[in-house]
């Protein structure tokens, strides 16, 4: 049975084979440095109140996560890092993969829109597309917001975040930083070889 929960001190260690056995670590990109920021931030993270930290887990065993965070710099939060193992996919394309992704699409808004007040998020992705409202990319955060668009029109299944409309922030150019310092920590403070564009989903309904 797949069932999800936020994620503790206890996680960190499969966390951590997850990330180490990942070929890529960011938008379709390896970095072994970046892979190794990320497992040493990992206690700060799950124990950072500004974080909400998901995790997908079939009988104890980690199949993915995900890290969010609130901005402390405006109402708004960051959809900031999704990672699944290549064989948790099938067993999660296996189960109801409309009611999983319901309850943790449920949680997460519940999260962030009742408790935190937020109604507006950031996402980084490839600039691969002109069109300002298609979410198509490589990143699995990406993949899952279109998933369960899909799923709300053919199944009449009611995924939160499919009441998002996303625009445009800002397209930073290959080994350049933004100009603003949310944009910054949006992209881990780091430049990237690949144009990355940021965007913004606010609430529409």
């Amino acid at each position: 049975m797949i069932t999800h929960r936020q994620l503790t001190n206890d996680d960190i260690e499969q966390m951590t084979v997850m990330i180490t056995n990942r070929p890529d670590v960011f938008m379709g990109y390896s970095d072994e440095q970046f892979k190794n920021n990320i497992i040493s931030a990992l206690p700060n993270v799950i124990n950072d109140p500004l974080h909400f930290n998901l995790g997908l887990f079939s009988d104890g065993y980690l199949l993915g996560f995900g890290l969010m965070k609130e901005m402390p710099s405006q109402p708004a939060w960051v959809w900031g890092y999704w990672l699944a193992n290549r064989d948790s996919y099938k067993k999660i394309m296996g189960a109801d993969m409309s009611k999983i992704l319901s309850r943790v699409d449920n949680d997460l808004f519940d999260e962030m829109e009742q408790t935190r007040k937020l109604f507006k998020f950031y996402a980084s992705h490839p600039n691969v597309s002109p069109n300002t409202t298609d979410l198509k990319s490589i990143t699995s955060a990406d993949r899952l917001r279109d998933f369960a668009k899909k799923y709300q029109a053919s199944r009449g299944v009611n995924f939160r975040s499919a009441n998002y409309k996303f625009f445009n922030d800002c397209v930073i150019p290959a080994n350049t930083m933004p100009k603003y310092a949310y944009q910054q920590a949006i992209i881990a403070d780091r430049t990237w070889p690949i144009d990355t564009l940021i965007r913004v989903a606010i609430k529409s309904v």
